[in-house]
């Protein structure tokens, strides 16, 4: 019994991590379904590429699931390029917000502006608060 467990335990953990390590390289490389929306410029290149080049209805299926790849790959590339302009732009936000405190307002004028700078959540821009009598009623 104890020759089956050395065996048999070994087998079934190799076993799982291939039905792991399987199942999410499939969803990784996975080509899209054919029936995935393009975006309007992939649409009309499709349809002028079957169109010119009148390719048969497989061709044309083919060529959709490569299309699909590719805009796949391509809004993922455009969504870390949005994440590093989101970074980049708080940080000249908060260059020029400092810049503003520190040049532009009077002594005064500052105290005003930190009270509205923390009423204002992480994140959001600094924004004047509401004026007495005109938010919602409390």
């Amino acid at each position: 019994m104890a020759s089956w467990r050395r065996i048999l335990i070994p087998a079934l953990v190799t076993w799982c991590a291939g039905a792991l390590l399987g199942f999410w390289l499939g969803r990784r490389t996975a080509l899209p379904a054919s029936g995935l929306a393009l975006d309007s410029d992939l649409q009309a290149y499709y349809r002028t590429m079957v169109e010119s080049f009148e390719l048969e209805p497989e061709r044309a299926r083919k060529l959709k699931i490569l299309l699909s790849k590719y805009q796949m790959e391509r809004n993922e590339i455009l969504r870390d390029q949005r994440l590093a302009a989101e970074n980049r732009l708080a940080m000249k936000d908060s260059q020029f917000e400092n810049l503003i405190f520190g040049h532009i307002l009077s002594r005064e004028q500052r105290h005003q502006a930190e009270a509205w700078r923390r009423t204002a959540g992480p994140g959001e821009p600094l924004s004047t608060p509401e004026l007495p009598g005109t938010g919602p009623p409390r």
